[in-house]
């Protein structure tokens, strides 16, 4: 929108406050219409507005940050969904933001980019970041979002272990990564994961491989001994 940071900085300055955010929309095409009404600005507790607008919060973009926002934070160095690092981190050093509703904000759908283009072990650079997120949620008390940055993590690492199947992954390294992944999930959360057998069989070999291939390989001479 032509008046976007305009109306973000007009929203920072009448609300004292360090960071404005406005609604977006994903489009292929032109600018949404937008009603007068969602032009006006409001302010909004950031323990608030991170739970109502879970999207908006943790994007950087359609957002306007006072310069001093990144003197202590700053985006990390070769990673993907560098948002997910960094965006709440920056929001929850602050009480309050102001937001205007209107969407002002055109997300271009880019079915080359990163979140719409096909599957690679890059990917598994967002389970870092949503460990960072609930290491974060969890010294801080918000055990709300710990709890649903945890609810990503773990469906995350099921996506991951089963891309790598899918796409034939057959890098070490790859697989190493996976492996501290779950065991570090085990180790912290085990104890309160409300899944079915199946899937906590599924996380447990994907934390103890070897463990896996032992079973498996038993199990195939038993069937073989028994016919």
């Amino acid at each position: 929108h032509p008046e976007y940071l305009q109306r973000l900085l007009n929203a920072a300055v009448l609300y004292d406050v360090d960071i404005s955010a406005c609604g977006y929309v994903e489009t292929e095409d032109d600018m949404p219409q937008i009603l007068q009404k969602e032009f006006e600005p409001v302010v909004w507790k950031v323990e608030d507005f991170y739970r109502e607008n879970h999207v908006n919060a943790i994007v950087a973009w359609g957002k306007l940050y006072r310069k001093s926002c990144f003197e202590k934070i700053c985006y990390p160095v070769g990673k993907i969904h560098e948002d997910e690092f960094v965006t709440y981190r920056i929001l929850f050093q602050y009480q309050k933001l102001a937001a205007i509703a209107a969407p002002m904000y055109a997300y271009f759908i880019n079915p080359k980019g990163i979140t719409k283009s096909g599957w690679s072990p890059k990917r598994l650079d967002v389970l870092d970041a949503w460990k960072e997120q609930v290491l974060f949620f969890r010294k801080n008390g918000y055990s709300l979002f710990e709890k649903g940055s945890l609810q990503l993590y773990v469906g995350g690492l099921f996506e991951c272990s089963e891309q790598c199947r899918v796409h034939g992954i057959t890098n070490k390294n790859v697989y190493n990564d996976i492996k501290l992944k779950a065991r570090w999930l085990l180790r912290n959360y085990g104890s309160s994961f409300n899944y079915d057998k199946e899937k906590k069989l599924h996380l447990f070999w994907m934390a103890f491989p070897l463990a896996a291939k032992a079973y498996h390989s038993l199990k195939a001479a038993v069937k073989k001994i028994r016919h």
